[in-house]
Order: structure tokens, then sequence, then C-alpha cells
């Protein structure tokens, strides 16, 4: 068989693909899964603290006003302590995926995983004298947060 019959096959397969929804629903699912440099895109905007954990323990949500954490241009803020910004970096060769955050008081870097799943965001962080997390769980003296947000809009 020739190259350019097998490779007009694999394109006519690939095109077959295409309209399959199981195969396009699982290919989205992996490229949100995907590290690339386009996380930085993705992680830009407002994201609504869903749930959190410390210490193994749930952590409840008050009826105050919602916590926003604001990600842009290499800076985590969020809207309840407005004036303390983070510079963070991000490296998507490890799994789970590695940010970190430096605290300017502390003058060091606190390491957390990150997650990004369609409109999901997920943090886990050490705290700030402690290793690396290495999986979205909290346990009794681990002093980790977990955190869960979805992605904020003006209309939540």
């Amino acid at each position: 068989m020739r190259f350019a019959t097998i490779v007009s096959y694999a394109a006519l397969f690939l095109v077959l693909l295409s309209r399959d929804p199981v195969f396009v629903a699982v290919a989205q699912e992996l490229g949100q899964q995907t590290p690339s440099q386009s996380d930085i895109d993705r992680l830009q905007g407002n994201w609504l603290l869903v749930s959190a954990e410390r210490n193994g323990k749930r952590i409840e949500r008050s009826n105050a006003k919602p916590f926003i954490l604001t990600v842009s241009d290499h800076v985590l803020a969020s809207n309840r302590f407005p004036d303390n910004r983070y510079k963070y970096r991000l490296d998507t060769s490890r799994k789970p995926w590695q940010i970190d955050k430096f605290l300017p008081v502390l003058k060091k870097w606190q390491f957390g995983i990150y997650e990004i799943k369609q409109n999901r965001l997920r943090l886990c962080w050490a705290s700030s004298d402690k290793p690396r997390p290495d999986a979205f769980v909290t346990t009794v003296g681990d002093s980790r947060l977990l955190q869960e947000f979805r992605k904020h809009s003006d209309r939540d």
C-alpha cells in the first residue's frame, strides 16, 4: 500500500471519529487535563471558593462575603485580603502539576499542587515550612489547605 493511500485512510478515519460524540467528549476531557503553556491563560480570571479543608476537616463557609481568588499575570489576589498579592509560578512537567506562591512577609515560597478540569480549579497548599503535597488530600496534623474553586462570572 502506498504512503499517500495510508495517509488518506488515516485522515478519513479521523474525520469519522471527530463526528462521534463519545470520542469528542473524551478528547475534550483529555484536553482539559493535558499540561501546557495555556495553563496560565486558563487560570486567568476570578474563581469562587466552593469548598475548603484543613487538617482533614472541612472548613465551614460563613454567610459573609464569598471568597473570590483572582489570578492575573503571575499574581494571586483575593477579595477578602485585597492588600495581599502573591507572585506565583507553575510547573506542569511534574504530576501532580505544581504551583508555588511567594510569601513576601516570610520571604519564602509556599509549595502547592493544582488541577484544572473544565471550570473547576483545585489547589492544595503545604504550610510554609512543609514539603509540597503529593495528593489532593488533607489529614490531621499535616497543616495542608485543600481548596476547590469554580470559575466565577459576574452573574454569580
